[in-house]
Protein backbone atom coordinates (compact mmCIF):
# COMPACT_ATOMS: atom_id res chain seq x y z
CA UNK A 1 0.00 0.00 0.00
CA UNK A 2 1.18 3.61 -0.98
CA UNK A 3 1.90 6.33 1.44
CA UNK A 4 -0.63 8.13 0.23
CA UNK A 5 -3.10 5.25 0.74
CA UNK A 6 -2.26 5.21 4.16
CA UNK A 7 -2.63 9.43 4.34
CA UNK A 8 -6.23 8.99 2.99
CA UNK A 9 -7.19 6.05 5.52
CA UNK A 10 -5.51 8.13 8.40
CA UNK A 11 -7.73 11.17 6.80
CA UNK A 12 -10.76 9.81 6.42
CA UNK A 13 -11.18 8.14 10.01
CA UNK A 14 -10.00 11.77 11.41
CA UNK A 15 -12.93 12.76 9.20
CA UNK A 16 -15.09 10.84 9.90
CA UNK A 17 -14.22 10.56 13.64
CA UNK A 18 -14.40 14.10 13.91
CA UNK A 19 -18.07 14.44 12.35
CA UNK A 20 -19.16 11.10 14.50
CA UNK A 21 -18.45 12.48 17.70
CA UNK A 22 -19.12 16.56 16.82
CA UNK A 23 -23.19 15.38 15.64
CA UNK A 24 -24.80 15.99 18.99
CA UNK A 25 -23.99 20.13 18.85
CA UNK A 26 -24.90 19.93 14.68
CA UNK A 27 -27.95 18.16 14.75
CA UNK A 28 -30.84 18.55 17.40
CA UNK A 29 -32.92 15.42 16.31
CA UNK A 30 -31.71 12.17 17.50
CA UNK A 31 -33.79 10.29 14.48
CA UNK A 32 -31.59 12.67 11.92
CA UNK A 33 -28.48 11.98 13.93
CA UNK A 34 -29.16 7.89 13.46
CA UNK A 35 -29.70 8.61 10.18
CA UNK A 36 -26.51 10.56 9.13
CA UNK A 37 -24.77 8.04 11.52
CA UNK A 38 -25.69 5.39 9.55
CA UNK A 39 -24.73 7.27 6.44
CA UNK A 40 -20.98 7.74 7.95
CA UNK A 41 -20.97 3.88 8.62
CA UNK A 42 -22.15 3.11 4.87
CA UNK A 43 -19.63 5.93 3.59
CA UNK A 44 -16.58 4.27 5.53
CA UNK A 45 -17.33 1.23 4.48
CA UNK A 46 -17.58 2.46 0.95
CA UNK A 47 -14.98 3.63 1.14
CA UNK A 48 -12.70 0.47 2.54
CA UNK A 49 -14.03 -1.50 -0.15
CA UNK A 50 -12.98 1.36 -2.30
CA UNK A 51 -9.62 1.12 -0.98
CA UNK A 52 -9.45 -2.82 -0.79
CA UNK A 53 -10.46 -2.77 -4.57
CA UNK A 54 -8.18 -0.09 -6.04
CA UNK A 55 -5.04 -2.18 -4.14
CA UNK A 56 -5.71 -5.28 -5.10
CA UNK A 57 -3.19 -6.57 -7.30
CA UNK A 58 -3.76 -7.33 -11.06
CA UNK A 59 -3.40 -11.13 -11.14
CA UNK A 60 -5.64 -11.22 -8.07
CA UNK A 61 -8.66 -9.04 -9.84
CA UNK A 62 -7.86 -11.57 -12.96
CA UNK A 63 -8.45 -14.99 -10.94
CA UNK A 64 -11.72 -13.37 -9.38
CA UNK A 65 -12.98 -12.63 -13.04
CA UNK A 66 -12.20 -16.13 -14.14
CA UNK A 67 -13.73 -17.95 -11.68
CA UNK A 68 -16.76 -16.08 -11.18
CA UNK A 69 -16.30 -14.04 -8.35
CA UNK A 70 -15.58 -10.79 -9.80
CA UNK A 71 -16.99 -8.38 -12.98
CA UNK A 72 -17.27 -9.81 -16.22
CA UNK A 73 -16.41 -8.27 -19.22
CA UNK A 74 -18.99 -7.35 -21.62
CA UNK A 75 -21.67 -9.35 -23.07
CA UNK A 76 -21.89 -13.15 -23.59
CA UNK A 77 -22.63 -16.48 -22.68
CA UNK A 78 -20.07 -16.03 -19.89
CA UNK A 79 -21.56 -12.70 -18.37
CA UNK A 80 -25.03 -14.96 -17.83
CA UNK A 81 -23.95 -18.21 -16.73
CA UNK A 82 -23.57 -18.99 -13.09
CA UNK A 83 -20.15 -19.65 -11.75
CA UNK A 84 -20.09 -23.16 -11.08
CA UNK A 85 -16.87 -23.72 -10.93
CA UNK A 86 -16.14 -21.89 -7.86
CA UNK A 87 -19.59 -23.67 -6.27
CA UNK A 88 -18.07 -26.93 -7.03
CA UNK A 89 -14.59 -26.22 -5.53
CA UNK A 90 -16.84 -24.94 -2.45
CA UNK A 91 -18.95 -28.00 -2.43
CA UNK A 92 -15.98 -30.30 -3.14
CA UNK A 93 -13.80 -28.97 -0.53
CA UNK A 94 -14.34 -29.91 3.71
CA UNK A 95 -16.19 -27.28 6.38
CA UNK A 96 -15.81 -24.11 4.92
CA UNK A 97 -15.10 -22.41 8.53
CA UNK A 98 -13.31 -24.93 9.99
CA UNK A 99 -11.84 -24.09 13.61
CA UNK A 100 -8.56 -25.02 12.16
CA UNK A 101 -8.95 -23.14 8.59
CA UNK A 102 -9.49 -20.27 11.47
CA UNK A 103 -6.47 -20.40 13.15
CA UNK A 104 -8.17 -21.32 16.38
CA UNK A 105 -6.98 -24.20 18.78
CA UNK A 106 -8.11 -27.58 18.38
CA UNK A 107 -7.79 -30.52 20.27
CA UNK A 108 -5.80 -33.68 19.53
CA UNK A 109 -9.73 -35.15 19.09
CA UNK A 110 -10.22 -32.91 16.76
CA UNK A 111 -12.98 -30.58 18.90
CA UNK A 112 -12.88 -26.89 19.27
CA UNK A 113 -11.91 -25.40 21.41
CA UNK A 114 -8.72 -26.94 22.51
CA UNK A 115 -8.11 -27.74 26.39
CA UNK A 116 -5.19 -26.02 28.21
CA UNK A 117 -4.21 -23.37 25.98
CA UNK A 118 -4.82 -19.74 25.60
CA UNK A 119 -8.55 -19.56 24.68
CA UNK A 120 -9.85 -18.31 26.92
CA UNK A 121 -7.53 -15.25 26.43
CA UNK A 122 -8.43 -15.32 22.50
CA UNK A 123 -11.76 -15.14 23.25
CA UNK A 124 -11.95 -12.42 26.41
CA UNK A 125 -9.75 -10.27 23.39
CA UNK A 126 -12.22 -10.83 20.71
CA UNK A 127 -15.35 -9.84 23.48
CA UNK A 128 -13.31 -6.92 24.67
CA UNK A 129 -12.78 -5.54 20.89
CA UNK A 130 -16.82 -5.44 21.01
CA UNK A 131 -17.51 -4.16 24.14
CA UNK A 132 -14.92 -1.55 25.06
CA UNK A 133 -15.75 0.70 22.01
CA UNK A 134 -19.16 0.79 23.04
CA UNK A 135 -18.46 1.64 26.82
CA UNK A 136 -15.73 4.37 25.31
CA UNK A 137 -18.46 5.92 22.89
CA UNK A 138 -20.66 6.01 26.10
CA UNK A 139 -18.69 7.77 27.98
CA UNK A 140 -17.43 10.16 25.53
CA UNK A 141 -21.47 10.75 24.72
CA UNK A 142 -22.12 11.09 28.49
CA UNK A 143 -19.15 13.59 28.80
CA UNK A 144 -19.95 15.96 26.44
CA UNK A 145 -23.75 15.74 27.92
CA UNK A 146 -22.24 16.60 31.44
CA UNK A 147 -19.83 19.63 30.25
CA UNK A 148 -23.30 20.91 28.13
CA UNK A 149 -24.97 20.79 31.50
CA UNK A 150 -21.84 23.15 33.00
CA UNK A 151 -23.22 25.77 30.01
CA UNK A 152 -19.99 24.74 27.96
CA UNK A 153 -20.56 26.01 24.59
CA UNK A 154 -20.32 23.10 21.70
CA UNK A 155 -19.45 20.63 23.96
CA UNK A 156 -19.25 17.48 21.63
CA UNK A 157 -17.60 19.43 18.95
CA UNK A 158 -14.72 20.17 21.72
CA UNK A 159 -14.50 16.54 22.08
CA UNK A 160 -14.61 15.82 18.27
CA UNK A 161 -11.14 17.67 17.70
CA UNK A 162 -9.76 15.43 20.44
CA UNK A 163 -11.48 12.09 19.22
CA UNK A 164 -10.79 12.62 15.45
CA UNK A 165 -7.57 13.35 15.03
CA UNK A 166 -6.76 10.43 17.76
CA UNK A 167 -8.13 8.33 15.56
CA UNK A 168 -6.12 9.33 12.59
CA UNK A 169 -2.86 8.70 14.59
CA UNK A 170 -4.24 5.42 16.02
CA UNK A 171 -5.15 4.67 12.31
CA UNK A 172 -1.35 5.86 10.91
CA UNK A 173 0.36 4.02 13.67
CA UNK A 174 -1.82 0.51 13.28
CA UNK A 175 -0.34 1.12 9.70
CA UNK A 176 2.99 1.23 10.27
CA UNK A 177 3.25 -1.34 12.81
CA UNK A 178 1.43 -3.79 9.91
CA UNK A 179 3.92 -1.95 7.29
CA UNK A 180 6.87 -3.51 9.10
CA UNK A 181 5.78 -7.23 10.09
Amino acid sequence: MGRAGEVGDAAVVGVVGVLWYALPDLVTSRRRRVLLKAALIAGGGAYAWWREESTAPDAERADERADGRGARQGPGPQASAPPTGSVAALVAGGPVLSPAALGLPVGGDGRFPAQGDRSALRYGAAVAGIVLPVLVESAVHRLGAHLARRGVRAPHTRIALVMGPLGAAVTSLAQARRDRL
